[in-house]
């Protein structure tokens, strides 16, 4: 449903998430964010089809599942991710992702067996 609605009142900053997918991609940004990028297929290439999730440094501190190592080991994973809802801002420049909807900050993650 993220990927369907992109507009800025389709949903809302202030809601919490849940998304699953297998992770595409996982990259340490420059302000220390790691993004799980997730998409609903194993191996998916189709940029439009992604999502970003953001976990931030207070929180990779806060849990071990959380810690920039444990992040990394999840490419290829089938996932859970839980947090809160954030419209990046950014989104009016061009970007290949899906939805400029995030999950960020990521509270919790969970691999599905």
């Amino acid at each position: 449903a993220l990927l369907e609605k992109q507009g800025p009142t389709d949903w809302s900053n202030t809601k919490g998430a849940q998304v699953v997918g297998y992770v595409i991609q996982v990259e340490t940004e420059e302000d220390g964010d790691v993004h799980l990028v997730l998409a609903a297929a194993p191996g998916e290439t189709n940029t439009q089809k992604w999502m970003i999730t953001e976990v931030p440094p207070v929180w990779q501190k806060k849990k071990d599942e959380l810690a920039a190592e444990t992040l990394r080991s999840l490419k290829g994973q089938h996932v859970r991710i839980s947090g809160w809802l954030y419209r990046e801002p950014d989104q009016e420049h061009h970007d290949p992702r899906g939805t400029p909807w995030e999950i960020h900050p990521v509270t919790e993650v969970k691999k599905i067996e």
